[in-house]
């Protein structure tokens, strides 16, 4: 027998009693009248880290919903998947004919009506509910860690992790150098990853990813990417998630191409309060979380974007200079020939200069200089010639 018939088998009753006894939080969250099962991913999960679950075992999900279908009486069973896995629907849909468990898959966003009246599961839960069943459920969460330094990021491998895990034993990374840590869709400062996996005041399940931001990060530019990817996301339906993640994203981009202003700050709260509660999903309700605790976290680097203009850690581009030192250029037109935007000025033999004006500061001339003497500042640019200049001819005044 598979586990779905081993459950028919137990019984409601007894099934039930066996998820008590395991503490697998499974049960009505919202609405009052279940009329079906749901599964999928949370609809702000940006990262889709859950779907390898179902990939590495389509099987024990789909018995895992089949059961959850059960416990409640025999309710419909949904399942909704990224708009782009239909080759995952496919295959969902064909392990289910053969297991004869009646499932509708879907492509696109869990419909906020349908979370009104129903049971949400998520795929570690259809999880624990398979191992209940075959009687080998040990406690466990899937976690990913993603880095990012400066503009770039990584992921470290995912793992199955046990609770009481400290969250400081699953980071790769020399921990005396980061800035701020991402669970969920909140924003932490670096003394969070003293705590441990599943405390419950801290730790959000909704995603499965730990996000580490070094001290080369900016946080208000990871801010702007973050309500940009929420805008992609957004259905548009809502009027408050689809506005307000417009406009904390044009505010914010304007701070970060140094045409902020103060009094901005406490327009982008209000927003933010106002999507948290009247925005009809979790895109809109936790989409403006992560700006939300930059605001209260990173509060300097807001000063010293609006009324400092600087960006410290050199990542928001219109706060920093490219120059190419006229002591040390050899005139050989390496960086000319890697600019995309052709606003290096040049001859053989002649210092190179960079038209700032129409420069995008992609830094490609800075790679590709054998001197090494292209460089990015947040400061004053040295004196630099203004015309034609032999190399080796110039003189500073």
């Amino acid at each position: 027998m598979n586990a779905f018939q081993k459950a028919k088998a137990a019984g409601r009753e007894f099934l039930i009693e066996r998820v008590r006894k395991n503490e697998i939080p499974f049960g009505i969250t919202t609405g009052k009248n279940t009329v079906s099962i749901v599964t999928g991913l949370h609809n702000h999960d940006r990262e889709h880290m859950f779907l390898r679950i179902i990939e590495q075992n389509p099987e024990m999900i789909l018995q895992g919903l089949a059961i959850a279908g059960f416990l409640m009486n025999d309710a419909k069973i949904l399942c909704y998947l990224p708009e782009e896995e239909t080759e995952l629907k496919e295959l969902l849909e064909k392990k289910a004919t053969e297991l004869n468990v009646e499932v509708k898959v879907h492509l696109g966003k869990i419909p906020s009506d349908i979370l009104d009246t129903c049971l949400y599961c998520n795929f570690i839960m259809l999880k624990a509910l398979y191992e209940t069943v075959e009687e080998t459920y040990v406690a466990e969460y899937y976690l990913c860690t993603k880095y990012k330094s400066g503009k770039e990021e990584w992921y470290g491998n995912p793992q199955w992790v046990k609770p009481g895990t400290p969250l400081n034993k699953l980071i790769e990374m020399d921990q005396k150098k980061i800035k701020a840590i991402q669970l969920g869709t909140h924003l932490y400062l670096p003394e969070i990853l003293e705590k441990s996996v599943v405390d419950s005041d801290v730790w959000n399940l909704d995603t499965g990813v730990i996000t580490v931001f070094d001290q080369d990060c900016c946080m208000i530019h990871e801010a702007e990417e973050n309500l940009y990817r929420g805008r992609r996301e957004c259905c548009g339906k809502c009027t408050f998630c689809r506005e307000g993640l417009l406009q904390l994203h044009t505010r914010v981009h304007e701070i970060t191409t140094k045409n902020g202003e103060w009094g901005s700050m406490e327009i982008m709260k209000e927003l933010s309060e106002a999507m948290a509660y009247s925005s009809r999903c979790s895109v809109g309700n936790t989409g403006a979380d992560f700006i939300l605790d930059t605001f209260q976290l990173f509060e300097q680097e807001y000063v010293d974007h609006i009324k400092k203009h600087t960006c410290a850690e050199g990542i928001c581009s219109a706060f920093t200079n490219i120059y190419i030192a006229p002591e040390g250029c050899i005139g050989c037109g390496s960086c000319i020939k890697e600019c995309p935007e052709d606003c290096i000025e040049g001859l053989p033999g002649y210092i190179h200069m960079i038209e700032e004006l129409k420069c995008t500061k992609c830094l490609r001339c800075m790679k590709a200089c054998p001197e090494k003497v292209v460089f990015c500042t947040t400061g004053r640019v040295p004196s630099i010639p203004d015309r034609l200049t032999h190399v080796g001819r110039f003189k500073r005044y």
